[in-house]
């Protein structure tokens, strides 16, 4: 049997360990998955050449395939659009979402809630606020054609006002 500590120096230590492990747990943890347009490859060239991302769509869990399905589509051919999937939500990797967040004219948050659970995690862990949502919450998943033609929407909205980048606000940050 060990002997018990209460102390706030052990309950500090403890506390510190944990946060070191969390630490390297995240930097282990893979980073979100990145879909451009196109069916034939997971990257495309006009993305390497660092243009800008007409729409970045952001989900997680089971809008994956549809998502990429509607990306695939003759409507939205030529089309600069790339979807990042999170596979692990906590801790959540932002270093990706940052990059490609400046790039993109807009920014689109698909989600089967009601709340957009993934957009307040986002917001929380790194600033990012997603106004734009694109949320189902009838207990059936996202269909083809419904979320093609939320798609076609946003894109062409975003033609006709080109959005500025997105701006990043940190919890405790003074203006």
């Amino acid at each position: 049997m060990g002997a018990v500590d209460e102390s706030s120096l052990n309950a500090k230590l403890q506390m510190e360990k944990r946060l070191r492990k969390f630490d390297g747990l995240k930097a282990r943890l893979p980073a979100p998955h990145l879909s451009t347009g196109g069916c034939r490859a997971m990257t495309a060239d006009w993305m390497d050449a660092g243009d800008d991302i007409e729409l970045l769509a952001i989900g997680w869990g089971s809008t994956s395939d549809t998502f990429r399905d509607v990306m695939c589509s003759d409507e939205l051919r030529g089309r600069k659009i790339a979807y990042l999937h999170y596979t692990y939500l906590w801790p959540l990797r932002t270093e990706e979402l940052r990059r490609l967040a400046m790039r993109s004219k807009r920014i689109v948050l698909v989600e089967q809630n009601y709340q957009g659970q993934l957009g307040m995690l986002i917001r929380m862990e790194c600033g990012l606020d997603i106004p734009d949502k694109i949320l189902k919450y009838d207990g059936r998943p996202f269909f083809y054609d419904e979320l093609l033609s939320s798609v076609m929407e946003r894109c062409a909205s975003t033609l006709e006002s080109e959005e500025r980048a997105p701006d990043f606000e940190y919890a405790g940050s003074s203006s």
